[in-house]
């Protein structure tokens, strides 16, 4: 089981910024862009684009995110 650091590496590895979209997250964890938007409901975002529609989140953030929906044993 991955800790929430190394999470948070593997997307800055991945996707070489501090900020993500919902399709990264999508993409990283394997599922559908709607799948993305209700796992990351929860997740503080900023609002970026001209027309402030692109919603951008913190890796830390989704990384605590992916994190708690891990299955432990």
């Amino acid at each position: 089981m991955a800790t929430r650091a190394e999470i948070a590496e593997e997307l800055r590895t991945v996707y070489k910024r501090s900020y993500v979209a919902t399709i990264d997250v999508a993409r990283f964890m394997g599922i559908n862009k709607d799948q993305a938007k209700r796992a990351l409901a929860s997740v503080p975002y900023i609002v970026t684009g001209e027309k402030d529609c692109g919603k951008r989140y913190l890796v830390k953030d989704v990384a605590k995110m992916i994190f708690d929906r891990q299955v432990r044993r």
